[in-house]
Formats: structure tokens, sequence, C-alpha cells
């Protein structure tokens, strides 16, 4: 009787952990953080032209339906996201953010986002929020 105790406490347990993993979604749910190489190579003289930097590199993406944000190390200055409505090579950034993330409340940020990227839909700036203030980025 005991074994079997043993073995239901550990399929309750499954349960739960199986339960809890689907029923807390991840503000970051569809959010697309790939980026090749390629990618990276035939953007980054997009985004700099468009910055009027002499060059930048792309450390990080995030895509979602046709919105795209891109985390760049301008090399003259602090590190930026860039906030596009479709791919850079079609469209100009529509607004930049950095700034201190050890001092940025994620409701703020995702507002200030809202506000300044025009369109954007809530999913991402909830997500870039989200991954900013917690240190994820």
């Amino acid at each position: 009787m005991n074994h079997y105790w043993k073995h239901m406490r550990y399929l309750a347990g499954g349960i739960f952990l199986l339960f809890t993993c689907n029923t807390f979604a991840s503000p970051c749910d569809g959010v697309d953080f790939s980026l090749s190489e390629e990618r990276k190579t035939r953007l980054a003289p997009i985004i700099a032209q468009q910055h009027g930097a002499e060059a930048v590199e792309i450390l990080k993406s995030y895509s979602y339906r046709s919105w795209h944000i891109f985390f760049v190390n301008r090399y003259v200055a602090d590190d930026m996201y860039f906030f596009f409505r479709s791919d850079p090579s079609q469209s100009k950034y529509l607004s930049t953010w950095s700034g201190d993330t050890s001092h940025t409340n994620e409701q703020e940020l995702k507002q200030y986002v809202i506000k300044k990227a025009k369109g954007i839909p809530s999913e991402l700036a909830g997500c870039f929020a989200w991954r900013v203030t917690h240190g994820m980025d």
C-alpha cells in the first residue's frame, strides 16, 4: 500500500505541473526571437542608414505579426531598441528606446512603447516590457 501512495504522489505532482505550465502563459507567447546571421547582415546597414550611423550590429530581435523590434549596438553610444511596423527594408523605424532597466516599471514601459510606436500590437509591447524589466534582455 505504501508503494501505491508513493506513485500516486508522483502522478499528482506531474498533473499539477502539467496544469500550471499550460495555465500560465508567457507574456511572450507568439513572439519570434529568432535572428539568423543572414538577416543580421542584411538588415544592419539598413538600420544604420536610417539612424544616421556609420555601422550597427543587431544583437536581438522580436517579431510579432508584421512588427519588429531590434536591439542594436550602435558602437558610439548606448545600445538601443528600434521599433518597426514592418521589415526595415520596407519601413523606417517609428521609435527607439534605451534606458536604465533597473529603474523601469513594466507597465509604464509598455504604455510608453504603445504611445511612441503607434499601432504596435499590445502583445509585442507587453512582451518587450516584460523581458526588459525582468532582466531577460
